[in-house]
């Protein structure tokens, strides 16, 4: 895959000499193979092929939103699992690749080592939900690291991001604070808000959503696919 990035990286207008390479005539490659169209097509189209092959039908069931809180035994018996997914999704955040995905499973192997009934993992058990949820969300800001600080995305989400500065003339690096304080600030702020909309609006529409999965995959896949 790095041979690939390179070899993909060639194509367009050579900063040294100014000679196109691997452009064949064609000017929208001037300027290079666009980061978005790649992760679109990697992703977006990746997903859509994906749910083409779905056969299955799903039962949903529609919680009340009391049934969503915890109750005192299982909120006692998350303290753990949260800070140490916390912790552990954080540092893994910091590294390249698909971090959120392998803290989440890091997060898993570890509560179940930990537990005194690891044969009930994969049953339900709080432990089992906490610790890589926790981990997964933990990640996103530990990948916040070093693309603000050094301008290196560890993730497709992140270098999505890192795009949409890019196209307003902000460099993500170690200038970005200093030259950019309050773009900077407004970034950490809207994490904060972000988190605290995304409680607002999960737990009380909860109900909407489980609807909108019963409509028939047969209508909701195009209009969802045209959407996007």
């Amino acid at each position: 895959m790095i041979v690939l990035g390179l070899l993909a990286g060639t194509v367009g207008m050579d900063n040294l000499t100014g000679a196109y390479r691997f452009t064949f005539g064609i000017r929208d490659l001037f300027d290079g193979i666009g980061f978005v169209p790649v992760a679109m097509g990697m992703f977006g189209i990746g997903e859509i092929l994906a749910a083409t092959e779905e056969t299955l039908v799903h039962e949903f069931y529609k919680p009340r939103l009391r049934e969503l809180l915890p109750n005192k035994h299982e909120f006692r018996a998350s303290i753990g699992p949260i800070l140490r997914g916390s912790g552990l999704g954080f540092f893994v955040g910091l590294l390249p690749g698909s971090a959120h995905v392998l803290s989440s499973f890091l997060s898993y192997i570890v509560e179940k080592r930990l537990s005194k009934k690891p044969e009930e993992f994969g049953t339900g058990r709080i432990e089992g939900v906490a610790g890589p949820e926790t981990a997964n969300n933990a990640a996103t800001g530990g990948a916040m690291v070093p693309f603000l600080a050094l301008g290196i995305p560890t993730g497709p989400a992140i270098a999505v991001m890192m795009v949409a500065l890019l196209i307003h003339g902000v460099r993500p690096g170690p200038l970005f604070i200093s030259e950019q304080p309050q773009l900077f600030w407004s970034l950490i702020a809207s994490l904060y808000i972000g988190n605290i909309i995304l409680v607002a609006l999960n737990l009380p529409l909860v109900g909407l959503f489980v609807n909108l999965l019963r409509v028939p995959f047969e209508f909701s896949f195009p209009s969802f696919s045209w959407s996007a």
